[in-house]
């Protein structure tokens, strides 16, 4: 059987080599074309959210001015389970918006 003060000097050690090679890892190859590359990427991966931000309100807008002909006492069934917000996910109710909407139907 293992003494607990073998157990701590090896644990304690293998922190340190764990704790070390985070390090190591963190130092990194910044070339700079690779710097470069990461900053276009960046920058087009920021592009595209604005434009997706956009299209959302353009959606919304466009679904707003549509008719409501859903029937008053008719009303959207609850959701089983709340979903969590997904990163692109519209900013209104898009399945209230279908019920209500005859050009959905």
């Amino acid at each position: 059987m293992i003494s607990s003060d073998v157990w701590f000097r090896r644990a304690k050690s293998n922190a340190r080599a764990t704790n070390l090679k985070q390090q190591k890892t963190l130092e990194g190859d910044y070339r700079t074309e690779h710097l470069f590359e990461l900053k276009q990427s960046l920058e087009a991966f920021d592009h595209y959210q604005k434009q997706i931000v956009e299209c959302n309100h353009q959606i919304a807008q466009h679904i707003r001015s549509l008719e409501t002909k859903a029937e008053p006492s008719r009303s959207l069934k609850a959701a089983r389970r709340v979903n969590q917000k997904r990163r692109n996910q519209m900013e209104f109710n898009v399945e209230k918006k279908r019920f209500e909407s005859a050009a959905w139907i």
